[in-house]
């Protein structure tokens, strides 16, 4: 889904969205690679774009189209910010744009 694959770098203010990521220690996140793809349930990853990395200007940022998912992070920020910010998370970015549902 293209839609999900739209990173936070692709954005309006990507700056600006970048930076609040630093605010949010206790949120990780993590992408899976685009190589990765199965009819079955994998016990293993093909491939990683971004293993587990708190969350920062750098690893929400990132490549544009490549590494974290906008929708994954901003729905992620609000569930964090709705819950206190005491509850820490982790985020899995899991999409391909451009495949069929």
């Amino acid at each position: 889904q293209s839609n999900m694959q739209f990173t936070v770098s692709c954005g309006f203010n990507a700056t600006e969205e970048s930076a609040k990521a630093d605010d949010y220690p206790l949120i990780r996140v993590f992408t899976v690679g685009q190589g990765t793809s199965s009819t079955t349930p994998l016990s293993q990853l093909k491939t990683i774009e971004q293993a587990w990395a708190v969350a920062s200007n750098t690893s929400v940022g990132g490549k544009q189209w490549a590494e974290f998912s906008a929708v994954c992070w901003f729905f992620g920020r609000d569930v964090f910010d709705s819950l206190s910010g005491t509850v820490p998370i982790g985020l899995v970015s899991n999409n391909w744009g451009g495949t069929p549902i």
